[in-house]
């Protein structure tokens, strides 16, 4: 499980109180960075850089230890005397054992350069902002010394993973208790290096459960997988609708419609304009069709409502938008099939466009996964991309509102449904490619189709895809990876997820 530091200040109080004082806490997770150290160093020669709170406590009890050890163990401190009376008392500790304490920066360059080790104690999980550049001078000094941070590098943000140009880079981050949300987020997962978690006495009824945060990995997405009967057919595995595709967009359709075929959905049926279901048959095999009336410009009409209406309330699952397009006819077919049906809706792309600035449509509606991109999710939240950047948890929480859910796609996607929030940090730069989205939708459709809970189908649709896109990108190369790509290796990720 991941917790926010918000959730983690409140465990440790709340272990303050009825079991482990802090004080002990910070001696754990001390004792825990010290033998870190000491099993993985061949080397005498420890500089921790310290800040002025319970984050530098932490490294100068640490380097007490180490000095007991007969380890050389300096401390910097770059904040100042500690200000937290745990901190404080810890420096007392320190100073009376004998540990070399540098508040002067003048030798700080030659020690962190001839250093074996150096430890970033400086800021903790509440850090937000920019670094003071005296820090990330220090920070960006050369040296070949094996670099770790205490709890998250500084200057990285414990919630966001938003990070600082100039945040600590380690090699490791020794995170204490739980990892933060913030360490498997970009970019602040890049500065982590391997992440390591210390148990540091908290017991598990001190976190709070108010939200829930998880990563989702092989291990669950192997335990969420549906199983599949040996006397089994086509009708136990659903029918899923899939309205895609204009005249300008066919491929966004051809990719939708593939990755819902291999991700083991029963039927397929291909509601697309008529002037394109020939080229699309042509390398979609096993769909059927309902060809659709269009506009001049190559967009289904509305027309077309009630025969698609018809066909979704035969359906187990619907998926809308993929190469759509935005006209005024969409949005009233888009907004309209909201309005009225029941079944799981997995909206993309132009289905999610045709709702901009009428999202208030979604409310009650818990039948509905979004899967929107930074630029989406801004037009539905009438915001800023930057802004859906700097806090894609809140944002995340915006969208899934009443009960729907929603993906919403970057480096770090996160799954969000009410209280729950799974994040992925398993994609590549070889799956930002111009229909990898699509082939997304397809995947959760597939799955949603089959009878997964809508919320676990999002889950398991999201890791399954980022697991392709490795595969994918390890054999051709992020640069050479296409969404096509992916798609083809579906099937080695199911029979992984299947052993």
């Amino acid at each position: 499980m991941l917790v926010t530091p918000q959730q983690m200040a409140v465990a440790e109080n709340r272990c303050d109180e009825t079991s482990v004082s802090l004080r002990q806490l910070m001696d754990n997770a001390a004792l825990s960075l010290a033998d870190f150290i000491a099993a993985h160093s061949n080397c005498n020669r420890i500089l921790f850089l310290c800040g002025n709170g319970n984050n530098g406590g932490d490294g100068i009890v640490a380097a007490n230890i180490l000095k007991e050890k007969g380890i050389d163990a300096s401390i910097a401190l770059l904040c100042g005397n500690p200000k937290t009376k745990l901190a404080q008392n810890a420096f007392v500790r320190a100073q009376h054992n004998g540990v070399v304490v540098i508040s002067d920066s003048a030798p700080l360059k030659a020690m962190i350069s001839e250093c074996d080790v150096l430890v970033d104690c400086v800021f903790g999980t509440g850090f937000r902002g920019s670094l003071p550049a005296e820090i990330a001078d220090i920070f960006a000094y050369d040296t070949n010394a094996l670099r770790i941070s205490a709890d998250i590098p500084s200057g990285a943000n414990g919630l966001t993973g938003e990070a600082d140009k100039g945040t600590f880079a380690a090699d490791y981050t020794l995170t204490f208790g739980r990892v933060k949300t913030g360490l498997v987020m970009y970019p602040a997962r890049e500065m982590c290096g391997e992440i390591i978690v210390c148990d540091i006495g908290i017991p598990d009824e001190c976190y709070p459960c108010d939200e829930c945060f998880f990563e989702i990995d092989e291990e669950y997405a192997r335990r969420i997988l549906p199983k599949r009967a040996k006397n089994s057919h086509k009708g136990d595995y659903g029918k899923l609708l899939c309205i895609v595709g204009s005249e300008n967009m066919v491929g966004a359709a051809a990719l939708c419609l593939n990755s819902a075929l291999r991700s083991g959905a029963g039927i397929v049926k291909a509601a697309v304009p008529k002037s394109v279901r020939n080229a699309l048959s042509s390398s979609v095999y096993e769909a059927l069709w309902q060809p659709l009336e269009v506009d001049k410009n190559g967009f289904i009409t509305a027309d077309n409502f009630d025969a698609l209406k018809k066909s979704a309330q035969c359906c187990d699952a619907v998926v809308i938008g993929c190469g759509l397009g935005v006209t005024d006819d969409t949005r009233y077919i888009v907004r309209n099939l909201i309005a009225e049906l029941d079944c799981p809706i997995i909206l993309d792309a132009d289905g999610i466009n045709c709702i901009a600035g009428c999202i208030d449509i979604l409310t009650g509606k818990d039948n509905i996964v979004l899967t929107p991109h930074p630029g989406e999710a801004a037009r539905l939240l009438d915001t800023s991309i930057a802004q859906v950047a700097s806090d894609r948890i809140d944002c995340a929480r915006k969208l899934a509102f009443s009960g729907c859910s929603a993906v919403l796609k970057s480096a770090s996607v996160i799954v969000a449904q009410n209280s729950k929030f799974g994040i992925n940090t398993g994609g590549n730069s070889g799956m930002s490619k111009g229909g990898s989205g699509d082939v997304l939708a397809g995947i959760i459709g597939a799955l949603a189709a089959q009878g997964m809970q809508l919320y676990e189908a999002a889950v398991l649709g999201v890791y399954i895809h980022s697991a392709a896109g490795r595969l994918a990108s390890a054999e051709l190369s992020e640069y050479s990876c296409l969404p096509s790509d992916i798609i083809t290796r579906l099937s080695s990720v199911f029979a992984q997820l299947q052993k």
